[in-house]
């Protein structure tokens, strides 16, 4: 049975799915891009049950939301998972899954207390994003993609969420953060991309200060 993945993502060099099987026969598929940015794969499935992730340029890993679930697996991930049935039938949620933000905000950890800023010093220790998430239906994948203040890659944050109760629809906080201390992190104006089960939502800046330290006999200086 023909099987087809559709991504839309621009600036990307390759992307390619990664899927696992429940016989253990683990295989890549590589998209190819065409003039719009939309990347595309086909491939003829057997009866089975497929685990599938999005590889981005090595480094950002995301689930494919076209398609027909998302599923929890082993390691705590959200996957995209396709099930063919021997009557060549794709299963399907009895369900619409559901998920929406509600709120953001840009903040630093520190001593027990949070305080909401976008302007950062390198003993501030972490930099971290508080994500308010409602209307949570079925499993979602949240990602947050750092990027340093040239726009390359730094790191990626994930953390699934979940819910099957449609009574209980509680707000869920999640917190993104990222350690600011090294000497490896670059002054500048750093940049976040969020992403809900491989959708892009928005993108946010914050600065981190160059902080140069003077030793006195007694004392340290900061400027």
């Amino acid at each position: 049975m023909i099987y087809n993945i559709e991504y839309k993502f621009s600036n990307a060099n390759f992307i390619f799915a990664i899927f696992e099987t429940n016989d253990g026969k683990d295989f890549f598929l590589p998209l190819e891009k065409s003039s719009d940015d939309i990347w595309t794969a086909q491939i003829d499935l057997a009866p089975g049950i497929y685990y599938y992730q999005l590889i981005i340029d090595n480094t950002i890993k995301l689930p494919h939301p076209s398609a027909p679930m998302l599923l929890l697996n082993e390691k705590q991930e959200v996957v995209s998972c396709v099930i063919l049935t021997e009557d060549l039938f794709f299963l399907t949620y009895e369900f619409e899954p559901s998920i929406m933000i509600y709120d953001y905000r840009i903040c630093c950890k520190l001593d027990g207390r949070t305080t909401e800023k976008k302007v950062f010093k390198k003993t501030d220790k972490y930099v971290s994003v508080e994500i308010e998430l409602k209307n949570i239906i079925g499993f979602h994948d949240v990602s947050i993609v750092w990027q340093k203040p040239d726009r390359s890659f730094f790191y990626q944050t994930k953390c699934p969420v979940w819910n099957f109760n449609e009574k209980d629809q509680s707000p869920v906080i999640q917190e993104h953060s990222i350690d600011i201390s090294g000497e490896h992190i670059s002054p500048g104006r750093w940049n976040f991309l969020l992403f809900i089960d491989e959708v892009f939502i928005l993108s946010d800046e914050f600065f981190i200060e160059n902080t140069f330290c003077y030793y006195a006999p007694y004392s340290i200086m900061n400027f």
